[in-house]
């Protein structure tokens, strides 16, 4: 999953994009602060930090809860170049959300993209899927 998003996200046009390690802990970031995927946007002047949950059903509020704490802990990546750009954050998950915890983060500026919406925005996108999709290159 975070794959096809790293490969969305260099469909939109993404300078450069990058999976960070699970291990990667940067020393400015609260303990719980992951992020999955991030694509950088030098025109934009962006970054796009993206959480990623492959879930089925309904989110649970607890799953919900820490995956927007996860992206509201992030502030640093350590990367000089996507530090320096304006951060952007997103929830993709494949679970339905309930409406009202999609409000309640509104103030916090994260784009909750959820159930089928991802597969639409891939359609949407013209995407081309191939065997290189699913090929994690390091940078």
């Amino acid at each position: 999953m975070e794959l096809l998003v790293k490969n969305y996200l260099e469909n939109l046009g993404a300078d450069k994009t990058y999976i960070p390690s699970k291990n990667g802990q940067r020393n400015d970031n609260d303990p719980v602060a992951d992020i999955d995927v991030m694509g950088q946007f030098n025109n934009l002047g962006i970054a796009v930090y993206v959480q990623v949950k492959h879930h089925k059903g309904a989110e649970s509020h607890a799953g919900f809860t820490h995956a927007i704490a996860q992206l509201a802990a992030s502030r640093y990546t350590g990367i000089q170049e996507y530090d320096s750009l304006i951060p952007v954050k997103w929830l993709v998950t494949t679970a339905k959300v309930d409406s009202e915890w999609i409000e309640d983060v509104a103030p916090q500026n994260i784009r909750v993209i959820q159930n089928d919406e991802f597969a639409t925005l891939l359609v949407e996108s013209g995407l081309t899927i191939n065997a290189d999709t699913f090929t994690n290159t390091p940078e």
